[in-house]
């Protein structure tokens, strides 16, 4: 079998495989030897970028085939079966007068050291696994804990360096019910090398597997490990990318252990099988992490229940994290970048405040006026289908009766005023001014609408129009998010534990 670890998702690879559109194809039924089906060509990847080049044709020469999507499978030289899925044929041509030559382009690769011919799984289906392991590129850096210690001798030439690993040995954080645990991990492998010495090798990954070995598939954990992902992202401000992504597929006896036969034997037990997956990625490079980014150790003891309130918290936090990611876009103008941050806290008023906002007068009176149009409706002789009409109207008037500039006011007023010193980008001021937040709202509700619903230069005139404007308010929403995004993760009255994050911190010592 060959190697899997050769394959990652920031690295330059080529190697030569058989090819075919249908397993079956592959090779000769219960055989290792290639079927007349299979036919010869190169897999190159590039920095997630998938490309196959057949040397043969899979189709007829001229036909449709710009229309069609294929799943394509094969055999690499070096011993690994290959899965290639949603392909799209990018070029069919004459390498020589009657033989043709065909390019795929590949959105996923699937990697395994299973054999084809020994499958005890559907491979036609949906690849499963129970577990994944992944690597982020910043993880080594963000590990900041268990570091190694030093101890030095009375003799100065003699150092002995010592290793601790207790948190990533015993780290395990149950998710979505307990159905599921994610594992933070460091590898730590020493080994003696003849005129080299001692040498101790690391590798930081996290885990994600499933209770008692249940099968999930890959999707499924595609979408936990973005999502875990995305929570360090945010926390550190800094945006990473994946170095690779590896699955597994175990139970109680099929998994990485040894067993002890006695008289000093053993077997050596494995997966059955394991696999990476290739994809490419949106971010062609991520910043590395400042100085003062948070690490793990800022974290270390909340980690546990930050990331189960974070899946549970999923489907509220989802189009704001969303967002986020896509003001990430260094192709994106100020004006898109600052009208997505308003749609992020009119989100978190819809999702997090609404339900504990208290009826207004506003809204009592206009509880009145409905109640005495549905008494007049009822005395009076019009039409039933009338009367459902009105009233279905305002029903549904009633829950939309608050405006964005109103949501927008309501979490700027429960910005904690310790951080309010932010709003100081605005207007140095603003302490004086009694009507900051009614005006800062108006002008970011007559934005995002400019913005949103056509440019009309004789509506919304309190929108931001220079560059300072938009970048100054872009800033003092970056706080305000960031805070009310931590503050759905801790809950009530942890203000005092948020301020310590790193990214808040510093801007409250201005």
């Amino acid at each position: 079998m060959g190697n899997i670890k050769s394959f990652n998702l920031d690295n330059n690879y080529s190697i030569e495989g058989m090819w075919a559109f249908n397993l079956g194809d592959l090779f000769e039924k219960k055989s290792f030897t290639f079927s007349g089906g299979a036919i010869p060509g190169k897999l190159e990847l590039s920095e997630g970028r998938i490309t196959l080049d057949i040397n043969g044709c899979f189709n007829g020469f001229g036909s449709d085939y710009d229309k069609n999507i294929y799943r394509i499978y094969g055999y690499l030289s070096s011993g690994l079966f290959v899965i290639l899925e949603k392909c799209f044929i990018i070029n069919s041509a004459f390498s020589a007068p009657g033989y043709v030559v065909e390019k795929y382009l590949a959105n996923v690769a699937y990697i395994l050291d299973k054999d084809p011919i020994y499958t005890d799984f559907n491979i036609e289906e949906k690849i499963i696994a129970t577990k994944v392991n992944f690597g982020i590129d910043y993880l080594d850096n963000w590990y900041n804990i268990d570091l190694p210690s030093f101890d030095y001798s009375s003799d100065s030439k003699a150092v002995t360096i010592h290793y601790n690993n207790e948190f990533f040995d015993k780290n395990k954080f149950e998710i979505l019910d307990g159905k599921y645990i994610i594992s933070l991990k460091k590898d730590i492998k020493a080994n003696q090398v003849i005129h080299q010495g001692a040498q101790v090798k690391t590798e930081s990954y996290i885990s994600i597997y499933t209770k008692d070995y249940k099968t999930e598939t890959i999707e499924i954990f595609m979408e936990i490990a973005n999502w875990t992902l995305k929570l360090s992202d945010f926390l550190t401000q800094i945006f990473g990318r994946y170095t690779y992504f590896e699955f597994y597929l175990e139970d109680k006896m099929n998994r990485r252990w040894i067993e002890d036969l006695g008289n000093g034997e053993c077997k050596f037990h494995s997966p059955k099988y394991k696999g990476r997956l290739i994809f490419r990625q949106a971010l062609k490079e991520s910043p590395k992490l400042k100085i003062n980014s948070l690490r793990l150790s800022d974290i270390k003891d909340d980690y546990g229940e930050l990331l189960k309130t974070w899946f549970e918290e999923k489907d509220k936090l989802q189009y704001i994290i969303d967002l986020y990611y896509q003001n990430m876009n260094s192709s994106l103008e100020i004006e898109t970048i600052l009208v997505n941050k308003i749609k992020m806290m009119e989100t978190y008023y819809d999702n997090f405040l609404q339900s504990q906002e208290k009826s207004t007068d506003k809204d009592l009176k206009f509880n009145e006026a409905r109640e005495k149009i549905k008494n007049f409706m009822d005395s009076s002789e019009l039409e039933e289908s009338t009367k459902e009409e009105v009233n279905r109207c305002l029903d549904k008037n009633k829950k939309n009766n608050i405006t964005l500039r109103e949501k927008l006011e309501a979490v700027l007023e429960r910005f904690p005023d310790e951080l309010k010193v932010v709003f100081s980008e605005m207007d140095p001021n603003w302490k004086e001014d009694t009507k900051f937040i009614f005006n800062f709202s108006r002008r970011l509700k007559d934005t995002r609408n400019f913005y949103t619903h056509g440019a009309n230069n004789q509506r919304n005139r309190n929108r931001f129009t220079t560059t300072d404007e938009f970048l100054s308010a872009s800033l003092v929403l970056d706080f305000v998010i960031y805070y009310f995004v931590l503050r759905s993760l801790y809950g009530e009255n942890r203000d005092e534990r948020i301020y310590q994050y790193p990214f808040l911190k510093a801007k409250l010592r201005k």
